[in-house]
């Protein structure tokens, strides 16, 4: 170690701390004649084998501190004076799209100019996102992803003498949000395992994922649900993240016996209607009118396939499927009721 000191400061340098970048500690003697650490500095470059703090001195004004190591060893030395700034910048992390504050404290009437290092080096800030860029408080409005790992400094200005304050690094954390969802899937008993999942993107991303409401035992984007038996459900998939918690919509899985699509006469019964357009009997209307506005309609061919599906289905279908009338023939229909057991009926597309 290497020591320097004056009436009422001293300097330790510590040149092997840190893979031997080095660093060095200033105290203070207080009125009681007892001493006590103010301020650890390092060199703003410093690197491995640099040997900061190697030699020291200091004065009541200003300290020095060489790095021998520094720079293929050709050294370098640092000169470090008393700051005006009380307290610096502190890094931050927000939320995509809100607020985000850096401040400095200074005893006097000083200026203040604050900058942005996007890259490679500071500039002064000019751009609207941001406002306070020349008092003590610097704010960014509704702070956007893009500007994750920006890095932001104040230069002060008090009595002719021009200070930078440490560096803060923002971080901004992307919003949960889902792209893809997981879709209605049906199999027969002993078929393939259906395949759920979910695309989502945001900041430390985890899934939940529950069927009719209950949580099971899944952690991922994707679930697979085997065939091994006659089952039903409904299931979705809680994405959680930094910044919120997203819920998927729900699909609908069949897993039946083979052959059961045609289910005849159960529960809902079987419908017949004409979509050709002469004005009557156009669209499917569910048994004995009823519209299932708070449950989910489901309607397959006679290979499993969803040719519709709606959420609050007001009896308006008119028989078609991604724009195209489908043939004459049978296809048949689930209503997922919540509470309650599943509503199912085929329904028969006949044109005149």
């Amino acid at each position: 170690y290497q020591v320097g000191i004056t009436s009422n400061y001293a300097i330790v340098g510590a040149y092997n701390a840190d893979e031997k970048k080095g660093s060095a500690y200033i105290f203070e003697k207080n009125n009681s004649d007892e001493w006590g650490e103010v301020k650890k500095i390092v060199a703003s470059d410093g690197v491995k084998d640099d040997f900061f703090g190697c030699s020291v001195a200091i004065s009541d004004n200003y300290a020095i501190v060489g790095a021998y190591g520094n720079d293929e060893k050709k050294g370098k030395a640092y000169i470090y004076y008393p700051s005006n700034i009380n307290s610096d910048p502190q890094n931050t992390q927000v939320c995509e799209s809100t607020s985000a504050d850096f401040s400095v404290s200074v005893d006097g009437n000083a200026t203040y100019k604050w900058q942005v290092n996007k890259s490679t080096s500071f500039v002064d800030i000019s751009t609207t996102e941001y406002s306070g860029v020349t008092t003590n408080k610097l704010t960014i409005t509704a702070a956007p992803s893009s500007i994750n790992g920006y890095k932001y400094r104040c230069v002060v200005t008090l009595d002719g003498k021009e200070e930078n304050s440490s560096v803060a690094t923002l971080t901004v954390h992307e919003k949960t949000t889902i792209s893809t969802h997981p879709q209605d899937a049906s199999a027969n008993v002993g078929g393939d395992a259906i395949i759920l999942s979910v695309e989502a993107s945001g900041t430390n991303l985890t899934y939940e994922w529950e069927k009719d409401n209950k949580n099971i035992a899944e952690s991922s984007k994707s679930i697979s649900i085997e065939t091994k038996v006659v089952n039903s459900g409904s299931y979705k998939c809680i994405v959680n993240g930094t910044c919120s918690n997203v819920t998927s919509e729900e699909a609908n899985v069949l897993i039946e016996e083979a052959g059961n699509k045609d289910v005849g006469n159960n529960n809902g019964g079987k419908t017949v209607f004409s979509p050709n357009g002469d004005g009557q009997n156009d669209v499917w209307i569910a048994p004995d009118g009823k519209t299932y506005p708070e449950h989910k309609l489901v309607i397959y061919n006679n290979i499993g396939e969803v040719i519709y599906s709606s959420n609050s289905y007001n009896n308006d279908w008119d028989g078609t499927h991604n724009g195209t009338k489908l043939p004459s023939g049978t296809v048949c229909y689930f209503v997922f009721v919540k509470g309650s057991d599943i509503v199912k009926g085929t329904i028969a597309i006949l044109y005149k």
